[in-house]
């Protein structure tokens, strides 16, 4: 069950994502904020670290560059990206599988 939460909220994150780019690649005043930044991750599992990066790679408008231990390396188009990493909500489901 715990899967089938994480798949919708995944898809949920990658269909707003999608949704701001867009917005940001079709106004005439571009507000990109290009930006490499690192994000902690409590995550302990290798695997969900992986799977937690590959999430943020398939989100439009960002990078998985490099991950060691808990730091993630991500590159982002805009300093909203990077504040929407920083806040985790993106991690939740992966830390609630974990816990099972």
């Amino acid at each position: 069950m715990l899967w089938i939460r994480l798949l919708i909220h995944l898809l949920k994150e990658i269909v707003i994502a999608n949704l701001s780019i867009a917005n940001l690649v079709l106004r005439p005043t571009l507000r990109l904020q290009p930006q490499i930044f690192r994000i902690k991750t409590s995550l302990q599992s290798d695997v969900l670290k992986t799977l937690y990066c590959n999430s943020i790679t398939l989100t439009p408008g960002t990078l998985t560059i490099d991950i060691q231990g808990d730091d993630i390396l991500v590159h982002g188009l805009t300093d909203a990206t990077r504040k929407d990493l920083e806040g985790g909500a993106l991690e939740v489901p992966f830390l609630a599988l974990e816990k099972r």
